[in-house]
């Protein structure tokens, strides 16, 4: 049924995470993260962002967070004390220590995805955490991450704004459904999605960073996916789906 696979989906992605990140949170630092000068701060960051969102999402599949509930507090205590637990084991990793600076970036992004979910239901909340995610990359290096890591980055880059651009679509497509857009579908499908690539673009030279060419066509190349992608769904059109019409109403 329609009603358990999202809850699945998140289950196992949550079960495949949180294990690579304690892994790589546990092994010393590779040499290419060092060499692209990476922003510690930024990256507990948004992996805690990640990861209390999809934590969230398992407890709490189709309900936005509610601070008068406790449920809301446990969550982000959980990821806090994990957060005090993975910069306690770092101490006995060679070239790593526990450092206070990360337990605020860590806490920090629990605290930004939590109050995403109090604002937003899941799909425009996971639209903007994915939208965070590929444009601060980015900005965190001070050396361009495609130059040291072309494959990895050109899935980055691909898989990233094409899953900006599905989320997107989905969340339009109920009013897709009920409005005869005609060409605006196509016109809305591309725009946010590349304005998110000009920003990204504009955000780097800001801050003096690199964003090259092929960082760009990675990009443009996965906002084309994502669009066939949501097409093929028929979340880019006013075709009833089957999460459309199964799917619990959120709240």
């Amino acid at each position: 049924m329609a009603t358990a696979r999202r809850p699945k989906a998140i289950i196992l992605l949550l079960a495949l995470y949180w294990p690579v990140l304690f892994v790589l949170t546990h092994i010393p630092v590779p040499p290419v993260v060092r060499q692209a000068n990476l922003s510690d701060k930024g990256l507990h960051f948004l992996v805690y962002a990640i990861l209390t969102f999809l934590l969230w999402s398992v407890v709490r599949p189709y309900s936005k967070v509610d601070w008068r509930r406790a449920t809301s507090w446990l969550v982000l205590a959980g990821v806090i004390a994990y957060g005090f637990c993975d910069e306690g084991l770092q101490h006995f990793v060679p070239g790593r220590s526990a450092d206070v600076r990360d337990l605020v970036a860590n806490a920090a992004g629990a605290i930004v995805a939590l109050t995403v979910l109090t604002i937003f239901s899941f799909w425009p909340a996971a639209t903007i955490l994915t939208a965070l995610t590929v444009s601060m990359l980015p900005v965190l290096a001070r050396r361009n991450l495609m130059s040291l890591l072309p494959v990895l980055m050109t899935a980055f880059y691909v898989g990233g704004y094409a899953l900006f651009a599905v989320l997107w679509m989905r969340c339009l497509h109920p009013w897709f459904r009920v409005r005869k857009a005609g060409g605006v579908e196509l016109l809305l499908s591309v725009a946010v999605p590349s304005a998110l690539l000009l920003l990204t673009k504009l955000s780097t030279w800001a801050a003096g960073r690199s964003f090259q060419r092929w960082d760009m066509v990675a990009a443009a190349a996965g906002i084309l996916v994502g669009v066939l992608v949501a097409w093929q769904i028929g979340w880019l059109s006013r075709r009833e789906t089957a999460d459309d019409s199964l799917a619990p109403a959120e709240g």
